[in-house]
């Protein structure tokens, strides 16, 4: 008890979360989580290719000084290594020609595999802002659907994507665990729903909350991801992410919709930037702060047990 105590003064964190960190990760591991600071975190930048040709994007930005670097395996995603200005005041930003996604968002829609002509649905929009990269990958032969709750986010979620000219991306004010007011259903479902924002407790104040608040916060996870289930097509994909790093919020619930939906299996999460999902969850994938300087994720894709090769 001690030792937790000198470390959580010495990291300032809460001393429930310096315990859970060690017993998840070990002590080196934790104590390098623990330390990780928000100085030394990556910003991305995504080319919006209905905007401008990309070519043109990356000669623009290097003209203004803007040093950038491909990701692998993420189309349109760059890192950024220098910039002179914020990029919220490029008129690349302003004009809709860059965007700037999180990393785990990227990851999380090309988990999914979308192609030209799906349908999506982005359940728990306003906490993951893959709508506006999933619909990238439509050439606007698909269709995008985000759907939250009413709330001052859904706005603004309404004018950046009016603001990236994406006419095929459609908002939907509604409870995303009740009945979707959307015919049809989906190819490809990404479940965002809230969470503890324990993958980002390295960088906010969330963090002295208390434990208290994972209990609501995996009932509302767990009647999001149900949900979602009556509105997938028969060959359709469910990526399922959390900012958190918490087994309760990740693999546990996952644990129990494969359960309590036997025809469902995990596929592999790909690209593999990050280490496995724990549980026996391989094909998942936990992302943490102190490896890639990005806030810690959790994303696990889930396909009826025929369709595990996709």
């Amino acid at each position: 008890r001690d030792e937790i105590e000198r470390i959580s003064l010495r990291t300032f964190h809460p001393p429930w979360f310096t315990r859970y960190c060690i017993r998840l990760l070990g002590r080196r591991d934790a104590l390098q989580l623990l330390t990780t600071r928000e100085d030394g975190a990556h910003s991305i930048l995504c080319v919006n290719p209905f905007q401008a040709g990309e070519a043109a994007v990356l000669s623009t930005l290097a003209a203004q000084g803007v040093n950038v670097e491909p990701v692998a395996a993420l189309p349109y995603v760059y890192r950024l290594m220098e910039t002179p200005v914020p990029l919220t005041r490029l008129p690349a930003f302003r004009d809709g020609t860059i965007f700037l996604p999180t990393l785990a968002a990227c990851l999380a829609v090309v988990a999914g595999k979308p192609t030209a002509g799906d349908r999506i649905l982005d359940v728990g929009a306003t906490h993951s802002g893959k709508a506006a990269y999933a619909a990238l990958f439509l050439q606007e032969s698909g269709r995008v659907i985000a759907v939250d709750y009413p709330s001052r986010r859904m706005m603004r979620l309404q004018a950046q994507l009016r603001r990236l000219g994406l006419p095929h991306v459609t908002v939907v004010a509604a409870d995303p665990a009740s009945t979707l007011p959307v015919a049809g259903t989906a190819d490809v479902i990404y479940v965002s729903p809230p969470s503890s924002g324990s993958g980002a407790f390295w960088r906010t104040a969330a963090k002295w909350r208390g434990s208290a608040v994972v209990t609501p916060m995996r009932e509302r996870q767990w009647r999001l991801l149900t949900a979602s289930v009556k509105s997938l097509s028969p060959r359709g994909r469910i990526v399922y992410s959390t900012s958190s790093i918490l087994v309760e919020e990740n693999e546990l619930i996952i644990e129990r919709f494969i359960q309590e939906h036997p025809d469902f299996l995990l596929a592999d999460v790909t690209p593999r930037l990050g280490r496995p999902g724990l549980r026996g969850q391989g094909e998942a994938l936990r992302i943490y702060p102190h490896q890639h300087h990005v806030d810690g994720t959790f994303i696990a894709c889930l396909v009826r047990g025929a369709e595990v090769d996709f």
